[in-house]
C-alpha cells in the first residue's frame, strides 16, 4: 500500500483539480465509503502548534497514518487533500481573517465526522495546544467518535 492508502489514481486527479471545499468533502466521502469499517483518521496540529512548522507537522501526520496502518487501522488520510486545505488558509488569512478559517471546521471536518463514517480518532501528541485539532476533538465528542490521545513514545521511534 502507498501512502495515500485507499486513494485512487482517479481520486487523486479529482482532489488536484477540485475547485471548492465541497467538492473536496464529496471526494473524501467516496474515498472513505472504499475503506473497510471501523474507519480511523489523524488529528493534530498542521497550520498551528506542533513542530511549527507546515511541512514538519505534515511530515508527522503521514508517519503517524502510515505507521497506524501498518498496525492494522483502516486509515483515512487527509493527506491528498491538504494542499487544498493550506491554500485555504493561506487565502484566508490574505484577505486579513485573523481568527482561524472556519470553513475548514464548519464545511469540511464537520460534516466529514457527522456523516457516521468516522468511528475513530487518534491524535497526535501537541493536539491539545492545535486550534483546529481541540475542535476536533469537542466535535468528535459530539458524535460519539472515539477518541485515543497518542502518546509521544508513538511518534518517537519515528524520528520526531
Amino acid at each position: 500500500m502507498n501512502d495515500n492508502h485507499f486513494w485512487t489514481e482517479r481520486d487523486l486527479a479529482q482532489i488536484v483539480k477540485a475547485t471548492q471545499l465541497s467538492q473536496v468533502l464529496e471526494i473524501c466521502l467516496t474515498v472513505i465509503g472504499h475503506i473497510p469499517i471501523p474507519v480511523a483518521m489523524v488529528s493534530g496540529p498542521i497550520t498551528t502548534g506542533g513542530f511549527n512548522s507546515l511541512e514538519k507537522n505534515l511530515q508527522v501526520f503521514q508517519a503517524v497514518i502510515n505507521k497506524l496502518a501498518r498496525r492494522g487501522h483502516n486509515v483515512f488520510s487527509q493527506m491528498p487533500a491538504e494542499n487544498f486545505m493550506v491554500q485555504l488558509w493561506r487565502e484566508w488569512r490574505t484577505r486579513g481573517n485573523e481568527d482561524y478559517c472556519w470553513p475548514l471546521l464548519h464545511d469540511f471536518y464537520r460534516p466529514l465526522f457527522h456523516s457516521g463514517k468516522i468511528h475513530t480518532m487518534f491524535f497526535i501528541p501537541g493536539w491539545e495546544k492545535s486550534f483546529g485539532a481541540s475542535w476536533e476533538h469537542d466535535e468528535c465528542g459530539k458524535v460519539s467518535i472515539q477518541r485515543i490521545k497518542l502518546q509521544p513514545s508513538f511518534i518517537a521511534p519515528l524520528g520526531f
